[in-house]
């Protein structure tokens, strides 16, 4: 069963303080440098009250600039909070961050993965309901690229809405969707035998992502199924073969590449949902750090995303389970 949702104060992104607004409340003095009113001197009767006044009013209206300036700059702050929270699709997203399917290099009976240690994987899958929809909120209202909807074939298995991952282990973009593909699918079940590699490219910067590979893994829901399908290995070996109905739709949709995801014949998802980069010069440990502490600009994008799949799953399953998807907004979507 998912995990019971949790206190997610702790993973919250620390909000950038507001500037404190200038000045004391009340009178005070003029700036040093400003000067009485002309042909005005102390003492003057009339003449010396109006002058006071007219230098409150001004006074007064420096604090109500100062005190707008402020408060626009306050905005600006919330703005740049948010803009950091959901830094999504950094790279433009969409098909910016898709890989191309390559021809494989023979057959491969391993991917050679070392396996995700159970405590990781808890780790991993850690962040709580409450902290997933709230990202899932940021990622709507930032109107961001969002999943296609799609009228295809339905994926169903023993009665449950289904699920097709197409991608590759070389491919630094399906290393990327994989990591909030598994945060967001715990929610629904449970992996076991997930395995950690590298992805192996010579796009600049991103040659070798730590990432996880669904190949020889296993998924257990009473909400949905999940088939994924790596085509080939982190050295091009061919691994699996996906039948020719999901790369058709990848064509269709969005001009082909992977990773594509196909949640029941009703949304596609293809390409990474935030930038690669992110990911670089990390480990699996770090990365999973990350995510389980919730204090980075990686770990608020996996949130972004994993938020925004679990309220599409969401759709699929009709609002099963009602614990989780009474959370999340209404999935947000391009058009078909």
């Amino acid at each position: 069963m998912p995990p019971d949702d949790q206190d997610d104060a702790a993973r919250r992104i620390p909000a950038t303080p507001v500037p404190p607004r200038g000045g004391k409340k009340g009178g005070g003095r003029p700036a040093a440098g400003s000067r009485l009113a002309a042909g005005s001197r102390p003492g003057s009767g009339g003449a010396a009250a109006r002058s006071v006044a007219n230098r409150r009013e001004a006074i007064q209206r420096q604090r109500q600039r100062r005190n707008t300036l402020m408060a626009i700059a306050a905005i600006g702050v919330v703005i740049v909070v948010v803009a950091v929270f959901v830094v999504v699709k950094l790279s433009g997203g969409g098909k910016t961050n898709v890989g191309t399917i390559k021809a494989g290099k023979g057959a491969a009976h391993t991917s050679g993965g070392i396996a995700l240690p159970p405590a990781e994987y808890a780790k991993l899958t850690s962040p709580s309901l409450a902290t997933l929809a709230a990202a899932a909120y940021h990622y709507h209202h930032a109107q961001l690229v969002a999943p296609t909807p799609i009228k295809s074939f339905p994926i169903t298995t023993a009665g449950k809405p289904g699920i097709v991952y197409v991608g590759a282990e070389y491919c630094p973009y399906c290393a990327t969707e994989r990591w909030s593909m598994t945060l967001a699918l715990s929610k629904f079940g449970t992996f076991s035998g997930l395995t950690q590699i590298r992805s192996n490219t010579t796009d600049p910067g991103i040659q070798h992502l730590a990432t996880l590979s669904f190949y020889g893994s296993s998924y257990t829901s009473k909400y949905i199924s999940f088939t994924p399908y790596e085509l080939q290995s982190t050295q091009y070996k061919t691994l699996q073969t996906a039948p020719a109905k999901y790369l058709a739709l990848s064509q269709k949709y969005e001009g082909g590449g992977i990773p594509l995801v196909d949640l029941d014949g009703q949304v596609f998802v293809l390409g990474a949902e935030y930038d690669p980069h992110l990911l670089a010069g990390l480990d699996q440990k770090q990365i999973i750090d990350q995510v389980a502490t919730g204090t980075t600009v990686l770990s608020a994008n996996m949130d972004a995303n994993a938020g925004m799949l679990i309220s599409n799953i969401c759709k699929i399953t009709h609002g099963r389970p009602g614990n989780v998807c009474k959370l999340f907004p209404t999935p947000v979507q391009t058009k078909g």
